[in-house]
């Protein structure tokens, strides 16, 4: 089997067979698979980790399907650290001033070396400076623009 030729007709079946499966069946093949039940109980979702794990399995057995996954941790591991590393980490290099208008109040914040600081006083994260400001929980790099609010692109 090499990179571009298909999964053994064996496991595609056992793929196929996914759906057909009782709930209590699905489950125990999690078991097998990832060593514990599955912490979701939708359906679909089971089935198409399941499926993709199989698929894993199918191809760790293959020198070609070994070095596809290789090169695809790769990939994964370089996007990883490429978004560990994103416009937050660029926008607050010490020196950088945040500005945010809140409830009418203009909040100057300054990065430091270590921390940042909000009207004089020194605070160890964004994070602490949102919550001074607005008194409740919040995410700094949400609440200063540099992240958007995961729930509202979700259309949340």
């Amino acid at each position: 089997m090499t990179a571009t030729q298909p999964l053994a007709t064996s496991v595609l079946a056992e793929i196929a067979r996914l759906a057909d499966l009782p709930w209590v069946d699905l489950k125990g093949l999690w078991v097998r698979l990832f060593g514990r039940e599955p912490a979701s109980s939708h359906r679909r979702y089971v089935e198409r980790r399941i499926a993709h794990r199989l698929q894993e399995r199918a191809l760790a057995e293959d020198p070609a399907g070994k070095a596809l996954l290789k090169r695809n941790r790769e990939r994964i591991d370089v996007l990883i650290k490429a978004h560990s590393h994103g416009a937050a980490d660029v926008l607050t290099r010490p020196g950088t001033e945040l500005i945010r208008v809140y409830r009418g109040t203009e909040h100057v914040v300054r990065v430091l070396e270590q921390g940042v600081e909000w009207n004089g006083q020194h605070y160890t994260s964004l994070t602490a400076v949102a919550q001074a400001i607005t008194g409740m929980r919040w995410s700094g790099p949400v609440f200063f623009g540099l992240k958007t609010n995961p729930r509202k692109r979700a259309g949340a």
